[in-house]
C-alpha cells in the first residue's frame, strides 16, 4: 500500500486492468462503480454526535441526523470477483472501524449472538436491535 490517499475501489479496479492483472469484465466494473458511490457515500457521511441524549429525544439537537448511507449487497456465482471487489473497497476506505467478514459467517456470529442472549435474558426481547447497536 502507498501512503497516498486511496481514490476508492472504483479506481483500484482501473489499475488492476489497466497493469494487466485482470481482464475488463462488464459486471465487475458495474459493482466497481456501485462501490465507488458507497465509498464516496461514506467519505462525506457525519453521523450527529450525541443523538441519543434527552434534546435528541426532543428534537433539539443542533442538527437533525443525516440518514446513514445505504450499504450494498454483492451477489452471484462463485469465481466472478466480487471477494475481491469488497477487497478493493475494504482496502480504500479510510476508517479504524471497519471489519471484513464474509455474509455467511457474519450471518453464523448474529444467530450465535441471538441463541447466547435469548438463553441468558429469556425471549422476553428481541436481541436483534441490541445486536445491531453492538455493531455498528
Amino acid at each position: 500500500m502507498t501512503d497516498q490517499p486511496s481514490k476508492g475501489p472504483l479506481f483500484a479496479y482501473r489499475d488492476i486492468i489497466r497493469d494487466g492483472d485482470l481482464h475488463h469484465d462488464a459486471v465487475q466494473a458495474l459493482a466497481a462503480e456501485k462501490l465507488q458511490s458507497l465509498w464516496h457515500a461514506l467519505a462525506k457521511y457525519e453521523p450527529s454526535a450525541g443523538g441519543s441524549g434527552w434534546r435528541a429525544r426532543l428534537g433539539l439537537t443542533r442538527r437533525p441526523s443525516e440518514p446513514a448511507p445505504q450499504g450494498l449487497y454483492l451477489y452471484g456465482p462463485v469465481g466472478r470477483g466480487k471477494s475481491m471487489l469488497m477487497d478493493l473497497f475494504y482496502d480504500s476506505v479510510d476508517s479504524a472501524h471497519k471489519r471484513r467478514v464474509h455474509f455467511h459467517e457474519f450471518m453464523l456470529e448474529i444467530h450465535n449472538t441471538m441463541h447466547l442472549w435469548r438463553k441468558r435474558d429469556g425471549k422476553l426481547q428481541d436481541p436483534l436491535p441490541r445486536i445491531a447497536t453492538e455493531i455498528a
